[in-house]
């Protein structure tokens, strides 16, 4: 068995000369660059305002397609940016996250865009009902959930792709104890910077591995429950 390792960095947009000597420079760019992705950001108060469309825009209410929302904190160094999106953009386990209900989101929206920029997404929920996300606007994905992945949008975005080798195991003719083994095959598996899953892929050939690398399905919205855990 082997085992080989690609790990990337996320590759910055191009600056503009006069822009690469000053803080806010940069994340003009980085925020010009999510712009571009997402669509205009709207500010927190006006987000507040409306929240209850957002929210309903990013859980597909009443049928209608999943809308992402880019949302803006602050200005100058102090600006901080996240995304409000569907739960399909979530490629880790809805379990493992944070989970703040839809209004105390709200009322807490600066502090949430904060800390998502740079931690892990908030799980919203209404009801004890998972409906949306706050993820950083930076870290998503683009591919949906089940389709396949580019390994170099994926190490450019900062992932780690590793590849294995798994020999297998050899037939056996002994009637006594007949096994008819299994064979050997290559694993692709793509992962973020904080090492949460994003797919996998395998095949016969490591060619066949990246080939065959699609991003997790979607799993359904989690149900919490109301009642306080046995301890």
């Amino acid at each position: 068995m082997w085992e080989w390792e690609m790990r990337g960095r996320p590759s910055p947009a191009e600056p503009k000369p006069e822009q690469v000597t000053t803080y806010t420079s940069n994340r003009e760019v980085q925020l010009a660059a999510a712009v571009r992705r997402w669509g205009q950001p709207v500010g927190v108060e006006q987000a507040r305002g409306e929240w209850s469309q957002l929210v309903g825009a990013a859980e597909g209410r009443d049928d209608a397609k999943p809308t992402a929302t880019l949302l803006t904190c602050g200005d100058g160094q102090q600006l901080a940016w996240a995304v409000l999106v569907p739960l399909a953009e979530l490629y880790e386990p809805q379990t493992w996250l944070q989970v703040v209900p839809v209004s105390k989101a709200r009322a807490e929206l600066g502090d949430h865009v904060r800390a998502v920029q740079s931690g892990s997404p908030r799980i919203l929920e209404r009801h004890h009902r998972a409906v949306a996300a706050l993820m950083c606007a930076d870290r998503v994905i683009t591919a949906a959930p089940g389709e396949y992945l580019d390994v170099e949008e994926l190490i450019r975005a900062g992932a780690t792709v590793t590849l294995t080798h798994d020999p297998g195991t050899p037939h056996s003719n002994d009637p006594a104890f007949p096994d008819p083994g299994e064979p050997e095959f290559v694993l692709a598996r793509a992962t973020d910077p904080t090492g949460g899953l994003i797919g996998e892929g395998t095949g016969d050939t490591v060619a066949d591995a990246f080939a065959n690398l699609r991003r997790k399905s979607t799993e359904p919205p989690v149900q919490y429950s109301t009642e306080s855990p046995p301890f």
